[in-house]
């Protein structure tokens, strides 16, 4: 509103669009394309335009801006939009399940971020090249990216986040130490918010604090805090959030077996998510209403969903989803005694998995086929696939146990990262008070 020259405009109409790339897909292109018109070549722009197509699922457009992205940040020498650039490039290449190139940006992008100090995106990279080489079945890399993550978190406060570190492959102690700091984290950011009137924070601090509450067993709470937070995001007309906050409700009932509960905001959530184009979220909610209905024997509606969302995969070319909606289809098969079926299912599973090089995809797949076999009758094609899932289990256990004797050592870490915490919050407390 207040842009008069060319410059002014266009550079307004890029902060708009970098703002929106999660918000509002639709809002996101719009501001994009404006910025396009305007008198400078900005590298933000092309990154703008290629992370939402990512993050929407389309993959071939979203190579094209973040190639162009890449070509002008690094003629203009900015460093910063190059490494995040790769980074999002990196993970087209994961969904797409080219492991390979995908480890091979991650990399240089993790370079770059040292190079320029920059913590958050070091441990975000460092978290996605954690997950990276634990579908790859590579576990002893995974575990050094995951543990290089944690220690960023801790030396440098970045704790809040979708951290695979945090949330799969520490032990109990640790998280409960790391919840600690997170739920002061949303607490200050609830407190922050409210001081200066900023609604969509205020709305993001009571849905971190509520998944939080969630995770503590604390549902009363979490129930009334994801209220708040829903309300709010539903004030600011924030689809994607209303329906992140729908998810996390449904998980919250799910956790304590409602299940009719958890399938009514699970199916809010999936419109949600479908209208946003927001695929990923779509096919996990897919999965989790298939694996309510399979739990209360209604195999129909769960053969149903899994078949939704094995050709919602194959429509957006998610190889390990479509790997993951052929076993749960196998199981179902399993349970309706149409063995053929079962094996059919589970054998595409484990051959697309044995493709793309996903170890821990292949590992689930083996099982299930040792299952339908077993269930079929057929012993020595079960023993076969028993004794190959087996040998993977295995070499993943190995290195479970060496990352155990690290965990130890970092849990130590949080801990004392907790009490220097409350040690400060109690002095600034004392101050307060004689002030």
């Amino acid at each position: 509103q207040r842009a008069h020259t060319p410059e002014e405009i266009q550079l307004a109409h890029i902060a708009l669009a970098e703002f929106y790339i999660e918000y509002s897909y639709d809002q996101c292109k719009f501001h994009a394309w404006q910025a396009m018109k305007g008198p400078l070549e900005s590298s933000n722009i092309y990154y703008a335009l290629g992370k939402t197509y990512w993050y929407h699922s389309r993959y071939d457009s979203a190579t094209l801006w973040l190639e162009k992205a890449l070509a002008v940040s690094e003629l203009h020498q900015d460093t910063l939009n190059y490494a995040k650039s790769l980074h999002i490039m990196c993970m087209v290449h994961f969904y797409k399940a080219e492991f390979e190139k995908a480890a091979l940006d991650l990399t240089r992008s993790i370079k770059l971020f040292e190079e320029l100090k920059d913590s958050v995106q070091m441990q975000i990279a460092y978290d996605n090249l954690g997950w990276l080489y634990d579908k790859k079945g590579e576990y002893g890399k995974a575990t050094e990216a995951l543990m290089a993550a944690y220690r960023i978190d801790l030396n440098f406060g970045t704790i809040w986040g979708q951290s695979y570190a945090t949330s799969e492959n520490f032990n109990p102690l640790l998280d409960i130490n790391i919840n600690k700091l997170m739920v002061k984290e949303a607490q200050q950011q609830i407190a922050t918010a409210e001081l200066k009137e900023n609604k969509f924070q205020l709305a993001d601090g009571y849905y971190k604090l509520g998944h939080l509450l969630r995770l503590e067993n604390k549902y009363e709470e979490a129930l009334m805090t994801l209220e708040k937070a829903e309300m709010l995001f539903e004030d600011l007309n924030a689809t994607k959030y209303i329906g992140e906050t729908w998810l996390e409700l449904g998980q919250l009932y799910q956790d304590q077996n409602f299940d009719l509960e958890a399938l009514y905001y699970y199916e809010k959530a999936l419109k949600a998510f479908v209208h946003e184009h927001f695929f990923p979220r779509v096919d996990l909610i897919l999965e989790w209403i298939g694996h309510i209905h399979f739990k209360n024997n209604d195999y129909d509606k769960a053969k149903h969903y899994y078949n939704r969302g094995l050709q919602l995969s194959d429509t957006l070319e998610h190889p390990m989803a479509v790997c993951l909606f052929h076993r749960k289809l196998a199981t179902v098969y399993t349970a309706l005694g149409d063995h053929q079926s079962s094996v059919a299912q589970a054998r595409e599973s484990y051959q697309i998995a044995t493709k793309i090089g996903a170890e821990s995809s292949r590992t689930s797949a083996a099982r299930v086929l040792y299952e339908s076999f077993k269930a079929q009758g057929q012993l020595d094609s079960a023993l076969f696939y028993h004794e190959i899932h087996i040998a993977l289990s295995t070499m993943k256990e190995r290195v479970i146990i060496d990352r155990s004797r690290q965990e130890f050592q970092v849990s130590y870490d949080v801990h004392n990262k907790v009490q220097q915490i409350e040690r400060l919050n109690t002095q600034n407390g004392e101050k307060e008070a004689r002030i």
